[in-house]
C-alpha cells in the first residue's frame, strides 16, 4: 500500500507515461504512409468512401510488399505489432493478477462487518469482474482480429468499421454495470423514473440502517454492562485481599 500514496503514487503516472510512449511512438512512426501505400488504398477509399487518399491523413500498415523480386515482409509493421501485442498482454495479466488478489481479500472480510456492507463489496466486485470481461469483449479481441486478418488474407473492408463502433461501446458499457449490478444505485435509478419504488426504496433503508445501529447499540451496551459487572466483581476480592 506504500506505492499508493503520495509522493510514491507518482511513479505510476510516469509509468503509464512511458507506456503510452512505447505504445504509439513506433505506431506513429512505422504506420506513416507512403506513396506506395496510398496507391494501394486509392481505389478502395474511391469506391467506398468517395475519397482520395492522396489529400487526407491516415496510418496504414502493410505486412508485406509486393516487389519485382516477390513478396517482401515489412519488418518494421510486423514488429510494431508484436510490440502492442506485448503490451496488451502485459496488461491483461495485471488485470487478472489484481482480480485475483480482490477475490482472495473478499473471501477474507471480517466476520465482525455487517450483512449490507458485506453484500455491498460482493456486488462491487461482481461489476469489477464484469468491467473486466468489457475490455476484451469491445476492445482487445476486436483489435487483434483486426490485425491478426491481414497475416492470413483475410479482407475485412468495409466492416473494420465494426472495431471502431465496439470501442465506442467501452465506455458506455462500463458505466452501466455498475449501475446494474449494485442494487442501491440500480433501486435509485429505477426511483428517478418511479416514485412509489423510490419511496419504498429510501424506506427500506432506513429500517435497514436503523435495525444495523440498534444492533451495534445492543452490542455495545451489552459488552458495557458485562465490562461493569466484570470491574464490580473484582472490587470485592481486591478489598479482602488487603
Amino acid at each position: 500500500m506504500k506505492w499508493l500514496t503520495f509522493p510514491r503514487s507518482l511513479v505510476w503516472v510516469f509509468v503509464f507515461l512511458i507506456f503510452v510512449w512505447v505504445f504509439c511512438t513506433p505506431i506513429y512512426i512505422a504506420f506513416q504512409p507512403k506513396q506506395a501505400d496510398r496507391e494501394y488504398v486509392r481505389s478502395f477509399f474511391m469506391d467506398n468512401y468517395g475519397v482520395d487518399p492522396y489529400k487526407i491523413y491516415f496510418l496504414i500498415g502493410r505486412y508485406f510488399e509486393d516487389t519485382p523480386n516477390g513478396r517482401v515482409a515489412r519488418w518494421g509493421i510486423i514488429l510494431t505489432i508484436v510490440n502492442c501485442i506485448v503490451l496488451n498482454m502485459i496488461i491483461l495479466i495485471m488485470i487478472f493478477y489484481i482480480f485475483w488478489k480482490m477475490s482472495k481479500a473478499l473471501k477474507m472480510l471480517d466476520s465482525t462487518m455487517s450483512k449490507r456492507s458485506k453484500r455491498l463489496q460482493v456486488q462491487f466486485f461482481r461489476a469489477l469482474t464484469l468491467q473486466t470481461f468489457i475490455p476484451l469483449i469491445t476492445a482487445f479481441i476486436p483489435i487483434g482480429v483486426f490485425y491478426a486478418c491481414p497475416f492470413f488474407r483475410i479482407n475485412l473492408g468495409i466492416y473494420s468499421n465494426a472495431v471502431v463502433v465496439l470501442l465506442s461501446f467501452y465506455s458506455l458499457l462500463d458505466g452501466i454495470v455498475i449501475l446494474v449490478v449494485v442494487t442501491d444505485y440500480r433501486r435509485a435509478v429505477v426511483g428517478i423514473f418511479f416514485k412509489k419504488f423510490s419511496l419504498r426504496f429510501n424506506t427500506s433503508n432506513r429500517v435497514d440502517s436503523t435495525n444495523h445501529s440498534d444492533a451495534l447499540r445492543n452490542r455495545y451496551e451489552h459488552g458495557s454492562s458485562a465490562r461493569i459487572h466484570e470491574i464490580s466483581g473484582s472490587l470485592p476480592a481486591a478489598t479482602s485481599q488487603r
